[in-house]
């Protein structure tokens, strides 16, 4: 009699150990027939799909964690833990199946599907961003350049998307030119005027890179100097005295 009960709760816990996983195809024969409108409804009954599923795994796992304990104490209902894990491996079918119909809907509809791929995981939340520096920023650095010509320096403040300095093109560090510009999304526009017909007038474009930014132009005057600058934090003295 006790084997006999033994047996019939072994069979009604193997009914409990879960059921085997029926994963969709990523592609299906439909595929080459199916428009926007098809695409769209797929995607929609995937993700409720999905959302099933992610209810029917979290159920799993608090069942194996239960049946788990208990089969320390009586171990043939280890027999009713479910290793299949059949959600699981349907959620990751469902969720390449979405993908693939996202790209087809690129391809066919020229959009992602309007409806939202759905997952199961718990997305982490993103770090909050890094608060901007308040106020302007100062940039200098000495320059590297042509034989022929005196070492020049530069220096940039940076106040929201406006951009002021000063450049010399002197090894003294006395300012030849003044300068101008904007900067967005780490590309710099700067305009320079020089102070006589010897030093550098006209347009040069940089780049902002964490903490520094990089120039580099041709000057027209008749010694065509080629300069070019890596610009680092400096301190708050002003743009002449950091020139020098």
């Amino acid at each position: 009699m006790k084997k006999l009960v033994l047996v019939l709760v072994a069979a009604q816990l193997a009914a409990c150990a879960g059921r085997a996983p029926a994963p969709v195809a990523v592609t299906q024969a439909q595929d080459r027939y199916m428009d926007c409108a098809a695409i769209n409804a797929e995607v929609q009954a995937n993700n409720k799909k999905i959302t099933e599923l992610g209810g029917e795994e979290g159920k799993k796992v608090a069942q194996n964690v239960i049946v788990g304990a208990a089969g320390l104490l009586i171990p043939i209902l280890w027999f009713g833990m479910d290793f299949q894990n059949a959600a699981g491996k349907e959620v990751a079918a469902l969720q390449s199946r979405q993908q693939y119909l996202a790209t087809l809907a690129e391809q066919r509809c020229g959009a992602a599907p309007p409806v939202a791929v759905q997952t199961v995981q718990m997305t982490a939340s993103a770090p909050a961003a890094a608060p901007t520096a308040a106020g302007p920023r100062t940039f200098r650095g000495k320059g590297s350049t042509d034989a022929w010509c005196q070492s020049p320096a530069m220096v940039l403040t940076i106040n929201g998307e406006a951009v002021e300095g000063l450049l010399s093109e002197t090894s003294s560090g006395t300012p030849t030119s003044k300068v101008t510009g904007s900067v967005s999304n780490g590309q710099l526009a700067l305009s320079f005027t020089g102070s006589g017909p010897d030093y550098f007038t006209g347009e040069a474009t940089g780049t902002q890179t964490g903490g520094n930014i990089r120039i580099a132009f041709k000057t027209k005057t008749t010694k065509a100097c080629n300069y070019t600058f890596d610009l680092k934090p400096a301190s708050t003295a002003s743009p002449t005295e950091l020139l020098k």
